[in-house]
């Protein structure tokens, strides 16, 4: 990705507008599809799509209709009593508040 008229930022975003995208589109057809990355994709990916040792593989989209059958399992809620700040702006949340306090 290095050395092309769109920085590799620009690339980054591009595709991950257009993976986000394409599972919107899979939700609203009836389909499901998770992205994975990290350690999944690695030499056995990159041996199977021939990747060039300046090519890079960003994740894998997998895709698929869902098991009607199946019960969907929930995630618990996390906490995120201490979670009241935007570090970036410094905007601080009042705990009971459902505006920032500055």
């Amino acid at each position: 990705m290095h050395g092309h008229k769109v920085p590799e930022w620009g690339q980054l975003a591009a595709t991950s507008a257009m993976t986000r995208s394409l599972m919107l589109l899979l939700h609203a057809r009836g389909y499901g599809s998770t992205w994975r990355t990290g350690p999944g994709v690695g030499s056995q990916v990159r041996r199977l799509l021939t990747l060039k040792d300046e090519e890079e593989c960003l994740g894998s989209l997998f895709t698929g209709t869902a098991n009607s059958d199946a019960t969907r399992r929930r995630r618990p809620l996390s906490a995120v009593s201490d979670r009241r700040g935007w570090l970036s702006h410094g905007v601080k949340f009042a705990p009971d508040a459902s505006t920032p306090a500055m």
